[in-house]
């Protein structure tokens, strides 16, 4: 499932009417960057685009393979050059007109001054966002649009075309093919159904408008997201029906731990606790914490259903669907896992990142919580 769908820590764990009243300046992006940030930013900017080309290229020109190319380069048999000029003409039109949108309007003439950070490094500032929520009018928001149209569509309608290419070439669609279709399209119609409740999301409430969501929205999420179709397009896989419905059962058991941990945590914070959870009235644990503008707030850490289990049950559900996506292609090759790899590092890191934020934002009463719920993804082990 993708990143975007997962709620940030501090609006995850509850939260009463008066939290809107925070400060933003407390979340999203750093207002300074030390060396390893800005290292991690130059590293990203330039290792995620040849991940992206390099993945598709291997299975455009080497039927998936992802040794092949280096051992053709190594071996002498290909050149950069042959690869290069195989591949469909790349345009710098659109980085081109980031960089001047950056510049004419982050930094000169801001929807509203009041949501733009500045770090004083350029790079950091291209790839993390100055503006909070960059307009052209009054309805037009780019963050509210990359995050909910081009990417989320573009996934369905890839895996369609791979379904469609699957049936030319070879005259049928594989129940791999099937199962990677409906799981992801799945989690689509979820994201479509339960939009107002994305908007909740840390994409919308603190990340900042930059590279990070743009190009990730528009590149990253339809070209990798989809590669379990397009590796079954040049390497069908008919799986055993008893090994298909192992894999639809995960699928469908992580779909709904990941949409009913979120939904409990919903309905605890649109009732102030006023409500039940596995039957019971939800129990929590009472907080406080002072926003940049000095003003005292109160919160609630919900520890009650799946929010009893672990601190971020939502992301093991999460998991569960993308290692079967991952698992609808068989076991014969490395690129279809490439995406629960990714995930897990992610979800790993936003865990750390989250929490990091909780315990400098609840102090004590984050550490209550903890003792209350010790585990993050994996009750006994993680």
């Amino acid at each position: 499932m993708a990143a975007k769908s997962q709620f940030s820590a501090p609006k995850a764990k509850g939260g009463v009417s008066n939290d809107k009243a925070a400060s933003q300046g407390q979340w999203g992006r750093a207002w300074e960057v030390d060396w390893f940030s800005l290292a991690s930013v130059l590293f990203l900017l330039l290792c995620a685009p040849f991940i992206v080309y390099y993945f598709i290229m291997a299975c455009d020109q080497y039927r998936c393979s992802l040794m092949a190319p280096a051992v053709d380069i190594i071996t002498g048999h290909a050149h950069l050059s042959d690869i290069w000029a195989k591949t469909p003409p790349v345009t710098k039109t659109a980085v081109q007109l980031y960089a001047a949108w950056v510049t004419f309007q982050g930094y000169l003439f801001p929807t509203n001054a009041k949501d733009c950070k500045f770090t004083g490094n350029f790079f950091y500032n291209y790839m993390m966002g100055i503006e909070f929520n960059p307009r052209i009018g009054k309805w037009f928001d780019f963050k509210l649009f990359f995050n909910g149209r081009p990417g989320i569509v573009a996934w369905t309608l890839i895996n369609l075309s791979f379904a469609a290419k699957q049936q030319e070439l070879y005259g049928q669609v594989t129940n791999s093919m099937v199962l990677v279709n409906v799981l992801q399209a799945i989690y689509v119609l979820d994201f479509f159904w339960n939009e107002t409740w994305y908007l909740k999301t840390m994409d919308i409430c603190h990340d900042h408008f930059g590279w990070y969501l743009g190009w990730g929205d528009c590149v990253w999420l339809p070209y990798l997201y989809t590669l379990q179709g397009l590796y079954l397009v040049y390497h069908p896989v008919q799986l055993a029906t008893p090994y298909a419905v192992g894999v639809l059962l995960l699928g469908l058991l992580g779909y709904y731990i990941f949409r009913m941990a979120n939904h409990q945590k919903d309905l605890f914070r649109r009732t102030d606790g006023r409500c039940l959870i596995w039957g019971r009235k939800p129990q929590a644990i009472e907080c406080s914490y002072t926003s940049a503008d000095g003003q005292r707030h109160h919160s609630k850490l919900l520890v009650s259903g799946f929010w009893g289990v672990a601190r971020h049950f939502n992301y093991t559900g999460d998991l569960m669907g993308s290692l079967a996506y991952c698992l609808a292609c068989g076991g014969g090759h490395l690129l279809p896992y490439f995406y629960i790899i990714y995930m897990t590092i992610l979800l790993i890191h936003r865990c750390l990142r989250d929490e990091h934020r909780c315990a400098s934002k609840y102090g004590r009463d984050w550490a209550r919580y903890t003792a209350a719920v010790p585990y993050r993804l994996l009750p006994g082990l993680f």
